[in-house]
């Protein structure tokens, strides 16, 4: 009996559906994700079915796997209903940062971040590069100096990002 096995990253948002409706029904499928909740309709279970083992974050800083970590996860409640998915099965990232930044998804971090966080370095993830750039740009206007960071960044310039960072000069990555 020929059997197959799919391993890969857990793809939940659009595009990754795609990819998992396209798996023979027959597959093995092991599904590794850092973010089992996309959104409130696209989760690691909807997409693929039951869990079989999760590790949770305190779970992975006890065994060693993951570092002790000071974080705070915040669901945005953000209406994304209107925004256009763009060929790549992905957000359109104009429209999403434009929707996100219309709802004040930012202001929320940075209040979190002064009330929790204040004066602590730390590291804002965001769903795209256009909207980390905008949050970033928010950061800064409170006066909480940021830079968005991505793959996108020439690595001379994220050498210089992280030195800044470490020297406390950047507060918000």
């Amino acid at each position: 009996h020929d059997r197959k096995l799919v391993v890969g990253s857990a793809g939940i948002g659009p595009a990754g559906r795609r990819l998992i409706d396209a798996i023979p029904k027959d597959a093995i499928v092991i599904g590794l994700t850092a973010t089992p909740a996309y959104s409130e309709e696209h989760s690691v279970q909807t997409a693929l079915g039951p869990c079989m083992h999760e590790l949770s974050v305190p779970e992975a800083i006890r065994t060693g796997c993951l570092a002790p970590v000071r974080a705070m996860v915040v669901k945005a409640k953000a209406d994304v209903s209107g925004v256009k998915i763009a060929s790549n099965g992905q957000y359109d990232a104009h429209e999403l940062t434009a929707q996100l930044e219309k709802q004040g998804v930012a202001q929320g971090a940075i209040k979190l971040y002064k009330q929790a966080f204040d004066s602590q370095s730390g590291v804002c993830f965001c769903g795209t590069v256009k909207y980390s750039e905008a949050v970033a740009r928010r950061f800064t206007e409170a006066g909480i100096p940021a830079v968005a960071l991505s793959g996108q960044t020439p690595e001379a310039t994220r050498d210089l990002i992280f030195k800044d960072y470490a020297d406390g000069k950047i507060k918000i990555l």
